[in-house]
């Protein structure tokens, strides 16, 4: 039997293949399916019945479902596939992930305006607009004082208006300690 790969198409014309493709074929129909190594599933005959019954079928069983055996399906897959999401969900952990590649804590919020399309915001986010009240602005920066990201606690936040001034408090620290 011949071989077929990929690299055959690059070096191979195309008559060629065409003619291997078809030594396949010829192949497979003599010895049998690859896989299985049988020529079928079942005999001709039996496949001829398959497709009488199966013709005009709606579903591949070959018989359609009564509305009542359906109702009785749809009930018995009730909370098998719809597992619920968020606090509903079984592998629920309390909402808190730190699954930011920075380090930082993310908390499920899905009503807040400027959570992720998953519904999660920045905790450190979340705990300064619990001390201010208000949402915060995209422009604001909450800054950790002690460097650690994963340490949201309010006398470690500090706010910056912009990002530029966060940058030069940051520049700041630097000439302080060269």
């Amino acid at each position: 039997m011949p071989k077929w790969s990929k690299k055959m198409s690059y070096y191979c014309p195309k008559e060629r293949r065409i003619r291997i493709s078809k030594s396949l074929k010829d192949y497979f129909k003599k010895n049998g399916h690859w896989r299985t190594g049988s020529k079928s599933y079942c005999s001709k005959k039996t496949r001829e019945k398959i497709s009488k019954a199966l013709m005009g079928k709606k579903n591949s069983l070959g018989y359609k479902h009564s509305e009542k055996t359906k109702k009785r399906m749809s009930e018995a897959h009730i909370g098998k596939c719809n597992i619920g999401r968020g606090k509903n969900h079984p592998c629920w952990k309390g909402g808190r992930i730190t699954k930011n590649y920075r380090g930082y804590v993310l908390k499920y919020a899905p009503n807040h305006p400027n959570c992720s399309k998953k519904g999660y915001v920045f905790e450190h986010r979340l705990e300064m607009e619990k001390k201010l009240g208000r949402y915060l602005k995209s422009t604001e920066i909450v800054h950790h004082i002690n460097g650690k990201v994963n340490d949201n606690r309010l006398s470690n936040l500090y706010l910056f208006g912009s990002n530029s001034e966060h940058i030069k408090f940051h520049r700041r620290c630097l000439k302080q300690y060269r």
